[in-house]
Formats: C-alpha cells, sequence, structure tokens
C-alpha cells in the first residue's frame, strides 16, 4: 500500500516536474525575507529559482544567463524596480516582468506599466494569487514565442512562394522576333496577383496581356499561378482568326467563374501583337487603359477602347469583337503596360496620380531608343514625384517594335543559349555561347566598317565582360544578359545583366598587369581592366537588381589607345 502511494506521489511530482522543466525565474529584492518566502512558494510548485538582493546585481545576472520570467520587488535602495525594468526592456525586450509591490495606488501601478511590467503581485504574497499570475506570464511568453516562431515560418515560406512567382512571371527583358519588352513587377507583400505574359502564336504575332486579380498577398498570389497556368492553356489551344479575342474571354470568365473565383474577380487588357502588320489588337476588361508613347511627338496616347466587365465577376457575361481596339505601332511608339497600383498610388497630400498624370510622367521621364529601361525610369519618377507605390502591387510592362536600323543589332543571349546543344557541359556551352556571340558581332563590325582591329578589340571586349558575368556574377544561374551594338564611326556596347552590383577598378595598361595580378580584380569582374584598357569609356549604372554597362570602342591602334588610357588616369 505504501508503495503505490510512494509511486503515486512520484507520479504527480514528475508531472509537475515536466509541466515547469525549463521554467526559470529569477527574483530581486533587497529583504533576505523577501527572497526567502518568494523563493520558497516558486520552488514548491516546481519552478526554478534564482534570487538576487539588488537591481544592479539581476542586470549582472541576466547578462551571464537567461530566465523565462522576472519577479522584481519596485522598492529597492540601489535601483528600484521601475529603472531596473526599464534597463531590463532596454537589453531583453520580451523577457516578461511582474512587479511586487505594496503600493497600490493608480499612479504607482501606471509607472509599473509604463516602465515595461506585464502585471504586478501585491504584498502581502498569496500563494495561489503568486502562481495563477506567474503562470499566466510564462503562458504569455510561449504563446508569443510561438507566434514568432510560426511568423518567422510563414515568411520563410513567404520568400520561397515570392521566388516562385517570379520565376513564373516572364523575364525582365525579352527580345525576340523584332519585339522588346521589359518590365518591373513589386508586390504590396512578399507576393501578389498582378500577372502578365507574352505567348508566340505564329511566325508574326504574340498574345500579349496584363491582369490584375483582386485582392493582395497569398490568396491573390496563389490564384495568380492558377489563372495564369489557364490562361496559357487557353491560347495555346485557341485558333485567333481575324485576332477576334471575343472567345478567349469569353472562355476565361466562364472558367474562372466556375472553378476559381468566388469573391474575386480580374481586370485584364489582352491582345494580339502583330509584328508584320505592326499593330496590337485588344480588348479591355476593366483595367486602367493603355498608354502609348509615341517619340516623334513627344507625347504620351491614352488609349481607350470600349472596353467591358471585368473577368469572373457575372459568369453569364459576353465579350464581343465589337468592343475591341487596335494600335497601329509606328516606329518610335512604345505601348505601357501597367496595373492601378501605379495610377491609384497617392502623394502625402492623398492626391491620387491616376491616368493622366501618369502620362504625364511618361512624357517627362527619359526616354532611349529602345524600352529597355523605361520601367525603371517610370518607377523612379513616380518616386520622386512623392507617389508611394507601397500600398499594393504594382507592375508596368513597356512593349514595342525593335526599329530596324543597319548599323545596329540586338540580342538576348538567353535566346542565343536555346541554340546551343544541351547535352553539352554547362560551362562549355556557356563558353561556346559566348564566343558564338563575341564572333557574331565582330563579324558585323567588320562588314559595316572593313576594320580588321576595330572588330578584334569589339570581340576581346565582349569576351571579356560576358565571361565575367556568366561565370563569376551568374554563377551557372539561368539568367539573360541583353547585348546592343550600335556602330557609327566608333562601336557602342550596351550591356544588361542581372548579376551583384559592382564597380570597376581604377583603370590600369593592361599590358602593367600579370596573369596572377588578374585575381585582384575578383570583385569587380576579371577582364574589366582588359576592357578598360580599350575602351575609351566605360560607364556602369545599377537600376534595381539590373546593371547596365556602356562601353565605347574607339577606331585606332589598340596599343596606341592603352597609353592614351593610363595617361589620362595618371594626370
Amino acid at each position: 500500500m505504501r508503495g503505490k502511494v510512494a509511486e503515486g506521489v512520484l507520479d504527480k511530482f514528475l508531472k509537475n516536474e515536466v509541466r515547469y522543466m525549463g521554467n526559470k525565474i529569477m527574483i530581486a529584492d533587497d529583504d533576505p525575507m523577501n527572497l526567502l518566502l518568494l523563493g520558497g512558494l516558486l520552488e514548491n510548485n516546481g519552478y526554478e529559482v534564482v534570487k538576487e538582493d539588488s537591481g544592479v546585481g539581476l542586470l549582472s545576472r541576466l547578462n551571464k544567463e537567461s530566465c523565462d520570467l522576472i519577479l522584481l520587488d519596485v522598492m529597492m535602495d540601489d535601483l528600484d524596480g521601475y529603472e531596473t525594468c526599464r534597463r531590463i526592456k532596454e537589453k531583453w525586450a520580451d523577457l516578461p516582468v511582474i512587479h511586487v509591490t505594496a503600493l497600490t495606488e493608480s499612479a504607482k501601478l501606471k509607472e509599473s506599466f509604463e516602465s515595461g511590467a506585464v502585471d504586478y503581485i501585491k504584498k502581502p504574497i498569496d500563494e495561489t494569487e503568486l502562481i495563477a499570475r506567474v503562470k499566466n506570464a510564462i503562458k504569455m511568453k510561449e504563446a508569443e514565442n510561438e507566434i514568432k516562431r510560426l511568423y518567422g515560418s510563414l515568411k520563410e515560406e513567404l520568400s520561397v512562394a515570392s521566388k516562385i512567382q517570379t520565376y513564373i512571371l516572364p523575364r525582365k527583358f525579352l527580345v525576340s522576333d523584332g519585339v522588346v519588352i521589359s518590365s518591373f513587377y513589386t508586390p504590396s507583400d512578399d507576393v501578389g496577383g498582378d500577372l502578365f505574359d507574352i505567348i508566340k502564336l505564329d511566325e508574326d504575332r504574340f498574345f500579349v496581356y496584363i491582369a490584375d486579380i483582386s485582392g493582395h498577398g497569398v490568396q491573390a498570389a496563389l490564384l495568380m499561378t492558377a489563372v495564369k497556368s489557364t490562361i496559357h492553356m487557353l491560347v495555346e489551344n485557341m485558333i485567333f482568326e481575324e485576332n477576334d479575342l471575343s472567345k478567349f474571354f469569353n472562355q476565361l470568365n466562364t472558367t474562372l467563374c466556375d472553378n476559381m473565383f468566388h469573391q474575386n474577380y480580374m481586370t485584364m487588357i489582352a491582345g494580339v501583337l502583330d509584328i508584320k502588320k505592326q499593330t496590337y489588337e485588344f480588348l479591355n476588361a476593366g483595367h486602367p487603359a493603355l498608354l502609348c508613347y509615341d517619340s516623334t511627338r513627344q507625347k504620351t496616347l491614352v488609349c481607350d477602347s470600349k472596353g467591358a466587365l471585368p473577368v469572373g465577376w457575372i459568369s453569364d457575361a459576353q465579350y464581343l469583337k465589337k468592343d475591341q481596339g487596335v494600335l497601329k505601332l509606328d516606329s518610335g511608339m512604345t505601348i505601357v503596360f501597367y496595373t492601378d497600383g501605379i495610377t491609384e498610388s497617392v502623394n502625402a497630400n492623398d492626391d491620387q496620380l491616376d491616368v493622366e498624370g501618369f502620362a504625364e510622367i511618361i512624357e517627362n521621364v527619359e526616354h532611349e531608343d529602345l524600352c529597355l529601361l523605361l520601367p525603371y525610369y517610370l518607377k523612379a519618377a513616380i518616386s520622386e514625384a512623392g507617389y508611394d507605390l507601397s500600398h499594393d502591387d504594382s507592375t508596368i510592362l513597356g512593349l514595342q517594335i525593335l526599329p530596324e536600323l543597319e548599323n545596329r543589332i540586338l540580342i538576348d543571349t538567353k535566346v542565343f543559349y536555346d541554340y546551343m546543344s544541351a547535352s553539352l557541359d554547362e560551362n562549355v556551352t556557356i563558353l561556346k555561347m559566348v564566343s558564338s556571340l563575341c564572333e557574331h558581332c565582330a563579324a558585323k563590325v567588320l562588314e559595316w566598317t572593313g576594320d580588321e582591329a576595330l572588330s578584334a578589340k569589339v570581340d576581346i571586349v565582349l569576351a571579356e565582360l560576358l565571361n565575367n558575368v556568366f561565370v563569376h556574377a551568374y554563377k551557372k544561374k539561368n539568367k539573360p544578359v541583353v547585348v546592343e551594338m550600335l556602330c557609327d564611326e566608333n562601336v557602342y556596347l550596351r550591356i544588361l545583366d542581372e548579376g551583384p552590383e559592382w564597380k570597376p577598378d581604377r583603370r590600369r595598361n593592361v599590358v602593367e598587369i600579370d596573369v596572377d595580378d588578374l585575381n585582384s580584380f575578383a570583385e569587380s569582374g576579371r577582364g574589366i581592366s582588359i576592357v578598360q584598357s580599350i575602351a575609351s569609356s566605360f560607364l556602369r549604372e545599377r537600376y534595381e537588381t539590373t546593371n547596365e554597362t556602356i562601353i565605347e570602342i574607339p577606331k585606332g591602334d589598340i596599343h596606341a589607345t592603352q597609353s592614351e588610357y593610363c595617361n589620362a588616369v595618371n594626370e
């Protein structure tokens, strides 16, 4: 019988010990009797107790070991409980503190909470009240820790989801079959509901769209993924006779209403870009109007169409061909697609940018011959004008038909890479791709100018720069590089890459650099010193995650050029 009783007591003790395993409480009180009483009550209830007789001693102990809770007497000689609590919160903000006090005036209790205490216990100590308040404080701390753990896990998962969503969207730059497209996408949270794509239909036509799913965050992002796959499937299985978009919109609306959208809807502009006819025929389903910048007149046109209801709003909505609009894309015309996160952004006076305001920004922003960096310029101009883009998902997409110039070529290295044999080792494939691209550009320079020396310099400069990007910056990541080459008296190279940011080292004469010394350029790019020795100018700018490198390569003897540059640097 005694054995059974002892076993039961031991079982209860072990359960109690497991329950409070790891719960350490520190007590600070300058009265030895209070320390003895308080510590005894806590230890009898299974807590580990650490005792200190001053606030200074407590702070010193906290620097050496951790605990789960602090019981802190308010009235102490060296450092009172209020100041001790404030100092604890400055360094250990998440550590709960309970004040032990005989003072019950509201002003004193207010000061206690203002100093950072989560609760208070009145003297004389009542054991039931003490243990109840201690348990509650520890449970609250454990709950907060669990929330932080779950939040951290969620943030990590959202970060992964954000990367996946980035992979689903088209690349920032696309140069293909006479079309130049550039974009940026910024969700208001880690993920968002904007989507856009360009899908090749045949030799001359592309299906180009932009859309915005209602809502934000995870729900909109999950829908975005499903909707994008649905759109791609519909487009691939549909024949757009005479660019009639009504069948596509009606089928998409039915699919979304029946299977995906319950409380959501989607605004959308979708259409067929015809390279041969130089037209974009589109239908607007509740989306902000297209904007078209005419570089000849330096004007932005608001391209209103009859429009229709957002997709997924009403299941029996009918989309008609007569509601389509047509844009004629003459040379120098750029279409700007965007979502309402742009036009609904507000400034400090709570004024919206709106469509007309965005059209004015497009007119005033810097424009280059190609729209490759236009979205970045526009985003920067919107921010400089005082408008906040952080409250909604924001997307800008620039599109133009590549103007034909006899002395210019534009190469998307991702497309070039696809032409290479997939069976080759990756490093060998990249080196062969770079070599082939450089030979292609050098041959063009020779064809245009008949200057073998200039052709050789282009070959060297491109090889050094591109190998640096692919081998050292990308490190086998499958990312593109866009190369633009323009030739008049000299050759101008413009390279866009998504590698890390770096600044070129001080230019030095390549003749003075031995092979081992080239390793010192690992941070800013091996071979860049060679490029700088040949080039008459070398400029590198950073636009968020994109690097732009502009190089001018002059005619003339390479070694003479090197001497000129070194002399200029020394001066």
